[in-house]
């Protein structure tokens, strides 16, 4: 199998974004393996679910700690990914390959919904406090009738209307800056599952290397989504090829930027039962 050469230094060389490429390199790396991809999704899933139930039961971190295992869980396709770049059979174990690199994954994800909550925290507090009436709503929540009375007046009365003005630009400020943190940190995974980065250090990298072609990673990842959309209406059978799909076309993309450079399959031993 054919492996895409890269610069190995997208900061300092500069990169083209190939866009039709890393969707072709993606198709290729799934088929070669479709049946293990599409096998260790279900697998995970499970995991997530179950996991997911349990974590849930612990109050204030849960929903951490339930994102912090599907981060690593998914890391692990990153891992087959470039065993199968490297022509080598990748095997079962290689999709828990994430969980040798635990503690930067954890922190990775630790300190990106951090950032998020921080990013989103100035917005959030604007439409609820300022363009909400919030502080009215908090004080009559134990008052059913006075609140319903209220409610109704604040949204038939035109004062919703008067402010819908104000609601829209706190909302657009959300979205907008949801997608740009997201988006920014989209190889910060691979960076540190293969080339052994700190989460620090992977993801700044990743964010540089994301600014240099933003709109570019933004057109992939909408269209990625685009497919992965088309995936639920297959009665979600079809996230079972796109998912798998999404994650290794954006391994493509680590691939052409520091192609050759990784080799964890010569120094994971993860042991599943």
């Amino acid at each position: 199998m054919e492996t895409l050469s890269g610069s190995n230094d997208p900061l300092q060389n500069g990169y083209q974004f190939k866009f039709n490429q890393y969707l072709n390199r993606g198709w290729e790396l799934f088929k070669s393996q479709a049946l293990l991809h599409i096998g260790t999704l279900v697998v995970f899933l499970i995991i997530s679910v179950i996991a997911g139930f349990i974590l849930g039961l612990i109050p204030g971190i849960g929903s951490i700690l339930a994102n912090i295992l599907n981060a690593i869980l998914f890391a692990g396709y990153f891992i087959a990914a470039d065993k199968i770049a490297q022509g080598k059979e990748p095997e079962f174990k290689d999709f828990f390959g994430g969980f040798n690199f635990f503690g930067p994954m954890a922190l990775y994800q630790i300190v990106y919904m951090l950032i998020m909550f921080l990013a989103l925290l100035l917005p959030i507090i604007y439409l609820l406090w300022v363009v909400i009436p919030f502080e009215e709503i908090i004080q009559l929540a134990q008052y059913e009738d006075e609140l319903k009375a209220f409610l109704t007046d604040y949204f038939k009365g035109g004062e919703f209307a008067e402010n819908l003005t104000s609601i829209i630009i706190p909302v657009i400020l959300i979205l907008i800056i949801s997608i740009y943190v997201g988006l920014i940190y989209t190889i910060t995974a691979p960076l540190i599952v293969l080339k052994k980065y700190s989460f620090w250090q992977a993801m700044e990298t990743s964010r540089k290397v994301v600014n240099k072609k933003f709109f570019s990673f933004f057109l992939f990842l909408i269209l990625l989504g685009l497919i992965n959309f088309a995936g639920v209406i297959l009665l979600g059978i079809g996230l079972l090829v796109t998912v798998p799909f999404s994650i290794l076309a954006i391994y493509a993309i680590y691939e052409d930027l520091y192609g050759g450079e990784s080799n964890p399959a010569d120094e994971l031993d993860v042991h599943v039962q």
